[in-house]
């Protein structure tokens, strides 16, 4: 909890920085750089090494980021190395996203199902979002083969969940009321013919 905000004020000093500057590249190129890292293990191994002096590893950055769009982005790899802070950025790299989307009034959709979408039900999904929300519309895929089947959808503080485990659990739930309403009307009626009657 404490690197996630200690990750989310870099990004968001870092996205004060580039204002100036065009954001979409800029997300693309720190997005990009993160990715690398985290796919080259060789890399970010030798960026976490504390046998690597700090100057070696800014030379190293300095070349990486070369060609990116952004004047800034090499000055704050580099301050992330020089803080010994390198180890968060996929994590700054993350809360940059969101905030960049939030920035282009986009809403992150998270959508968890058995297996992946094929791109008639992603479009249907879609269009079906863009009705409820406003704004753009950016989808997360997760695999759950748990889930067995139908869709959990998770943005903000709204929940739509249409998987069968879920229909299943308020089948139950209606069932369970069902039968106590039941039993109770059982437990009020008159246990023999002759009750209630007045002698």
């Amino acid at each position: 909890m404490k690197t996630q905000i200690l990750a989310r004020r870099y990004a968001e000093a870092f996205f004060k920085v580039i204002s100036s500057e065009n954001s979409d590249e800029v997300y693309s190129d720190l997005l990009s750089f993160a990715d690398l890292i985290e796919k080259r293990r060789d890399l970010e191994s030798y960026f976490l090494n504390p046998l690597v002096s700090v100057d070696q590893k800014i030379d190293l950055l300095k070349k990486a980021v070369a060609s990116s769009s952004s004047k800034y982005l090499a000055d704050f790899l580099c301050l992330l190395v020089k803080r010994f802070r390198f180890s968060l950025l996929d994590q700054i790299a993350q809360e940059f996203e969101h905030i960049y989307f939030r920035s282009k009034n986009i809403v992150e959709v998270t959508v968890k199902s058995a297996i992946e979408l094929n791109d008639h039900e992603r479009k249907n999904l879609i269009e079906k979002l863009g009705k409820k929300i406003t704004g753009g519309v950016r989808i997360t895929e997760k695999i759950d083969p748990l889930q067995k089947g139908g869709l959990l959808v998770c943005y903000g503080d709204h929940i739509y969940d249409s998987t069968i485990k879920n229909k299943l659990k308020l089948l139950d739930e209606r069932l369970n009321a069902l039968t106590r309403e039941i039993l109770s009307h059982v437990e009020e009626a008159p246990t023999s013919l002759n009750e209630g009657k007045q002698p």
